[in-house]
């Protein structure tokens, strides 16, 4: 009876963000929880099909990670390094010589903190954040002639540099509608033979989190191929990594032919 009070609370507070009232109903009076999975999935599918709500999920989903601080809210409120991920990607070879990192969503620093701690070699690391707090409190924290951050979209963000090496962490699942387009403006920047590490949910839901207010979005694996065929890349491997004892999530590693 909690996950259906908890699932039915979490839409209904996505039904007052501005859907249209034609959406509204459809979500309206579930009769269960059957009953409310087919109807969200029929609303979601009509968003796509509705500028206004579409346009307005993803202006509120931006201004949530516009607005964010650096601290451990950003991960499940649990201070987490970034061990596990930084040993995943060094396992695939992103670590193998000196390389150019772009790091997306790098947030309070857990991964460049690991591979700092690990003494891990890299050229230059760039990390791009789109909350202002964040890149102020990373600068003063990590700057250095061969680090630094950029305030910006992954979406649309202009890079100058260019990059052997993509990594993300539970940045993805974030990116609205999808993080297609993300990945292509960063392709757009990476080297050939470049490598692409991060993480998603795996799974089929979309919805919007209800202490946050932030889109979430799962992925199935056919779908994240498709997504990488678009951009371009090709899949080197699936792979899993574990946040936490019970947070384990999706690894994806591609790279740039």
């Amino acid at each position: 009876m909690k996950g259906y009070e908890s699932m039915q609370n979490r839409y209904m507070a996505l039904l007052k963000r501005g859907i249209p009232p034609k959406i509204k109903e459809i979500v309206s009076e579930a009769l269960g929880l059957n009953e409310l999975h087919r109807r969200v999935t029929v609303l979601y599918e009509l968003m796509e099909q509705n500028p206004q709500a579409y346009e307005t999920l993803s202006i509120k989903s931006r201004e949530v990670w516009h607005s964010a601080t650096p601290s451990v809210h950003l991960t499940w409120r649990m201070e987490l390094t970034g061990d596990n991920f930084i040993a995943k990607a060094r396992f695939y070879g992103a670590f193998q010589t000196p390389q150019s990192i772009l790091e997306i969503g790098p947030g309070y620093g857990r991964l460049l903190s690991s591979i700092l701690n690990w003494k891990l070699p890299f050229k230059k690391y760039t990390g791009l954040d789109i909350s202002p707090n964040n890149v102020s409190f990373l600068q003063k924290k990590f700057g250095n002639d061969k680090i630094c951050f950029i305030q910006g979209d992954a979406d649309n963000a202009k890079l100058n540099d260019k990059f052997d090496v993509v990594i993300s962490s539970l940045t993805f699942k974030h990116l609205y509608p999808t993080f297609e387009k993300a990945l292509v403006n960063i392709t757009s920047s990476v080297n050939p033979g470049g490598k692409f590490v991060f993480d998603l949910m795996e799974g089929e839901r979309t919805f919007v989190e209800r202490d946050t207010n932030a889109y979430s979005r799962q992925y199935t694996k056919p779908k994240v191929l498709k997504i990488l065929e678009n951009c371009g890349l090709k899949l080197v491997a699936f792979d899993n990594v574990e946040h936490a004892r019970t947070l384990s999530r999706l690894l994806v590693v591609a790279e740039k032919p």
